[in-house]
C-alpha cells in the first residue's frame, strides 16, 4: 500500500457556545459521548491522523491541527493569536437553536478577517433532536452554503451531524480534507497560469 507523504493541516472550530463543538471532536477522536457539558475556555487543542483515499490522488495521510474556540465573546482576543496559520474552519450551528444559525455571520467574519477566504465546512449539529423539537430544515444549511460559496468564489459544503450519536462526524473531517486539496489544486492551477503569462 502506497501512501503519499503525510501533510499537516490546522483547522480551527467555531460558532456559538453550547452548539456542539467539543463533542464533534472528541467524537472524532473516538471518544464517546458524555451528557456532561463544560464549556471551553478560550481555545482546546487536539490533533488526529487520518489515512483518506482520494480519486486521483490516491492515499493521503493527513495530521489534522484542531483547535477547538470557546464561543464566548470574552474569549475574542484570545481566538485573534489562535487563527494565526489556520487552513481551514469548521463553523458549527445547533439545527435546534435559531440564533446559533444567524450568530454565524459574526462567526464567519471574524474567521475571514484573521484568515482570509479559505475552505469552510458548515455543520448543523443535533439533528438526532429532530424528533424531539422543532429544528431548522437542512434546506436552511444548504441555501446558506450555497449563498456562501457564491460570495467565496469557492465552494462550501454543508453537512449536518449528531455528535450525541455520531452521525457524519468522521465524514465531516474527510469533505473539509476533499475542500482542502480542491483548494490547493486551483490555487496551484491560478499560480501556474500566472507564471506562463509572465513568462
Amino acid at each position: 500500500m502506497i501512501i503519499m507523504r503525510g501533510i499537516r493541516f490546522k483547522v480551527v472550530v467555531i460558532g456559538d457556545s453550547g452548539v456542539g463543538k467539543t463533542t464533534i471532536v472528541k467524537r472524532f477522536l473516538g471518544e464517546p459521548f458524555s451528557e456532561i457539558y463544560i464549556k471551553t475556555l478560550g481555545v482546546d487543542f487536539y490533533s488526529k491522523s487520518e489515512i483518506y483515499n482520494f480519486k486521483g490522488v490516491g492515499k493521503v495521510k493527513i495530521f489534522w491541527d484542531i483547535h477547538d474556540f470557546g464561543g464566548q465573546p470574552t474569549f475574542s482576543s484570545i481566538r485573534r493569536l489562535a487563527y494565526f496559520g489556520a487552513h481551514a474552519g469548521i463553523v458549527v450551528f445547533d439545527v435546534s437553536n435559531v440564533q446559533s444559525f444567524k450568530n454565524l455571520k459574526y462567526w464567519l467574519e471574524e474567521f475571514v478577517t484573521f484568515c482570509g477566504v479559505r475552505p469552510i465546512l458548515l455543520v448543523g449539529n443535533k439533528i438526532d433532536l429532530r424528533e424531539k423539537v422543532i429544528t431548522l430544515s437542512p434546506k436552511v444549511g444548504e441555501k446558506f452554503a450555497s449563498m456562501l460559496s457564491e460570495s467565496f468564489g469557492i465552494e462550501v459544503p454543508y453537512l449536518e451531524t449528531s455528535a450525541k450519536l455520531g452521525i457524519n462526524v468522521n465524514k465531516a473531517f474527510k469533505t473539509l480534507a476533499q475542500s482542502l486539496f480542491r483548494f490547493r489544486v486551483t490555487k496551484e492551477l491560478i499560480l501556474q497560469e500566472a507564471r506562463a503569462n509572465q513568462s
